[in-house]
């Protein structure tokens, strides 16, 4: 499937470069990263249909240390009124702040497994096997809605948004993170970086192109900023060097003693670079 740009529809690009699948070695999936003419948006040029990604995509998850996750959950917290969304939750770690603070919690995603595990350890809060396309909940439901590292992968960014929107109660806020397009990282080393994932991140957000999509979507007070992430360097290394060769890497790859030194050596470096626009992760919020 062909696209145009998903920020601002045009289907004028130049190519950034040309790129493979290089994680699980789909030998078969190579095509071009561009860049959009009228607003700079990056993003792949081509997209497998939904059941075709989905296919691919869901032999990913690994299941957590439910044991270990467990325990770093409180008894006993008193429920208050105030009402979470988390959009790709994954298995549901980032939503343990909020049970501890007693908010209701609620959380969606495409894979089952994902969802059966935070069900196990979170039995009282609310998770749904679905996308927040299809999913219903009534207008201005919640207080808070958080995706981390999910826009990267939407089809149609801005329909995505503007739903978001509407679920959104007034005056609330949604948190965003994101792979930046813009970054350091991504600028050294092109094709091999973490960021470039063929077929999975068709998107690649720098700070104008994220506000404008938020904006189409009528949020307001958009705050903007990136952070340091050391370990997507590593990652970045391996691919160059091509050593990636393990089912599963992201996810299976263990950081050794040596692997933590690097990211603690690396980290100064880098948090100088995220406070002049160059860090690898886009950190996102913004008012509905």
């Amino acid at each position: 499937m062909m696209r145009i740009c998903p920020v601002c529809s045009s289907d004028k690009s130049t190519l950034i470069f040309h790129d493979v699948n290089r994680r699980e070695w789909y030998t078969e999936l190579e095509w071009d990263f561009v860049s959009c003419n009228d607003c700079g948006m990056k993003y792949l040029t081509h997209i497998l249909s939904f059941s075709e990604m989905w296919e691919k995509y869901e032999d990913i998850y690994v299941h957590p240390d439910i044991l270990n996750i467990s325990e770093k959950i409180h008894k006993n917290v008193p429920q208050i009124s105030k009402k979470i969304l988390d959009i790709g939750c994954n298995h549901g770690v980032q939503l343990i702040p909020y049970v501890n603070l007693g908010w209701n919690v609620y959380g969606i995603d495409l894979n089952k497994h994902a969802i059966e595990d935070c069900k196990k350890y979170l039995p009282e809060a609310n998770f749904l096997v679905s996308t927040i396309e299809d999913v219903w909940f009534p207008d201005n439901m919640f207080d808070k809605i958080q995706t981390f590292h999910v826009l990267e992968h939407v089809y149609d960014p801005k329909s995505f948004l503007e739903k978001c929107y509407k679920i959104l109660n007034e005056n609330w806020e949604i948190e965003i993170r994101i792979p930046h397009g813009d970054s350091l990282e991504m600028k050294v080393w092109g094709k091999y970086s973490s960021q470039s994932w063929v077929p999975f991140h068709i998107n690649m957000f720098d700070k104008k192109t994220i506000v404008e999509v938020l904006t189409q979507a009528w949020f307001h007070e958009i705050m903007v900023h990136t952070n340091p992430i050391p370990w997507w360097w590593i990652l970045s290394f391996r691919q160059w060097k091509n050593t990636i060769n393990i089912s599963r890497w992201v996810t299976n790859f263990k950081q050794g003693y040596f692997h933590i030194l690097i990211q603690v050596m690396l980290y100064p470096f880098l948090w100088i670079l995220s406070k002049v626009w160059y860090g690898e992760e886009l950190h996102v919020i913004a008012k509905k």
